[in-house]
C-alpha cells in the first residue's frame, strides 16, 4: 500500500529529533494536539515542532529563554494531509512520562516507550473537517501496520501508555462533547481499520482482485499463517479459505488480510452476542480450532459445547465463553 506523505524532516541535532533509531516499532500511538484554533494544521504544526531554540549553558531554551517545550510525534494528520517531521523509523517524544500506565509496562517494562512507539498527532482546528482527517489517520495507521506487521490491538491512545487524556476525542463522550468533537472510542477505530481496509488497496490491485506479494510480503504472509497454527499444512492458505468458505485459490488477498485481522483483533465470543454476529469467519476459524463437526460461522449453542470441551482440555476457565485467555491459547 502507498500513501502520500509530505516530508518536511526537522534537522538531527534538534531539540524534537534526537536522530537514535526506534529499536523496533511495536506499538501506533495516537494523540490529538489540542490545538483548536484556526489554521492549527499539519504545515503549522511541523513548522512549529522545529522552531527555533537557543542554548544557555548547554541546556535547551526557547527563545524566550524559558525552558524547552519538547514534544513531537512522527506524523500529523489533518484533513488535507499526512505530514511528518521526524522519520518514522526514528525516536519521537511523544509518549515519555514521569508516570506511567500499567500498559506501559506490561508492553515495555522499565524501558522508555519512546523506542518502540510510532506517534501520530491529530490536528482537530476548527477550521478543518474532522471526518477528512478521520480518513487520514485511519489510511496512515493501515500504511503503519501494514509496513511493520502490526495488529489492530498494536494501536494505542497516549492514554493507555501514560494516563494523560489524549486524544481528547476518545477518551469519553462527555469529554469530546466539551470540545465539540466526534466520540471515538478505541475500539471504533479499529474496527474502521478493519472493516474500511479494502478502501486502501491500489487500483492495480483492485482491479486483480488479490495483492500481488513480495518476497518481504511472502515472508510476513508465512508469519500471519503461522500464528494462525495453520502452517502444518502443504497449502496453508488454502486451508484458511477452506475454514472461511472461500474459494481456494491460495492468494493472500485482502480478504484473508480483513479476516487475520479480525482474528488478531481477538473479540470476545459467546453465545448469540453482537461478535458472533459481526465477524462470522471469526467464528468458523473458532469453530475449526475447536473441533466443531458444522463451521457456519454461527455462535450456537453447539459451538459453546465444544468451546466448553477445548477449554477442559486446556486448562481453561470453563465458560464457553472466547475470551483473551481462550484466544492466548487458540492463536499462541
Amino acid at each position: 500500500m502507498n500513501i502520500k506523505i509530505h516530508k518536511d524532516y526537522i534537522p538531527v541535532g534538534h531539540p524534537n529529533r534526537p536522530g537514535r533509531k526506534l529499536k523496533s516499532a511495536k506499538i501506533i500511538a495516537i494523540h490529538w494536539t489540542a490545538n483548536l484554533t484556526r489554521g492549527a494544521d499539519v504545515l503549522n504544526h511541523i513548522k512549529y515542532v522545529g522552531r527555533e531554540y537557543k542554548k544557555n549553558n548547554g541546556k535547551n531554551k526557547e527563545i524566550n529563554g524559558e525552558g524547552f517545550r519538547y514534544g513531537a510525534g512522527q506524523f500529523y494528520v489533518d484533513s488535507k494531509m499526512i505530514g511528518s517531521p521526524i522519520p518514522e523509523d526514528e525516536v519521537a517524544y511523544h509518549v515519555g512520562s514521569s508516570r506511567y500506565t500499567q500498559t506501559k509496562f506490561n508492553l515495555f517494562g522499565d524501558e522508555n516507550p519512546n523506542n518502540y512507539a510510532i506517534g501520530i498527532e491529530c490536528c482537530v482546528n476548527v477550521d478543518d473537517d474532522f471526518n477528512g482527517m478521520l480518513n487520514n489517520l485511519i489510511s496512515l495507521i493501515y500504511y503503519l501496520m501494514e509496513k511493520y506487521n502490526l495488529t489492530v490491538n498494536d494501536i494505542y491512545r497516549h492514554y493507555d501508555i501514560t494516563g494523560k487524556y489524549c486524544p481528547m476525542f476518545a477518551i469519553s463522550e462527555e469529554a469530546a462533547r466539551n470540545y465539540d468533537l466526534q466520540y471515538l472510542p478505541m475500539e471504533k477505530i479499529k474496527e474502521m481499520v478493519i472493516n474500511e481496509s479494502e478502501r486502501f488497496i491500489d487500483d492495480s490491485e483492485k482491479k486483480s482482485k488479490k495483492i500481488q506479494t513480495r518476497s518481504h510480503d511472502n515472508f510476513l504472509v508465512e508469519s500471519k499463517i503461522y500464528n494462525l497454527k495453520l502452517n502444518k499444512y502443504d497449502y496453508p492458505i488454502k486451508k484458511l479459505e477452506e475454514i472461511i468458505g472461500l474459494k481456494q485459490d491460495g492468494v493472500w488477498d485482502n480478504i484473508l488480510e480483513k479476516v487475520y485481522l479480525q482474528i488478531q483483533n481477538r473479540p470476545t465470543m459467546d453465545l448469540y452476542n453482537r461478535n458472533s454476529k459481526l465477524f462470522p469467519h471469526v467464528v468458523k476459524f473458532i469453530q475449526y480450532t475447536v473441533g466443531c463437526e458444522e463451521i457456519d460461522g454461527w455462535y450456537g449453542a453447539k459451538t459453546k459445547d465444544k468451546v466448553r470441551q477445548y477449554q477442559i482440555k486446556n486448562y481453561l476457565i470453563i465458560d464457553g465463553a472466547v475470551g483473551p485467555n481462550t484466544w492466548s491459547c487458540i492463536l499462541y
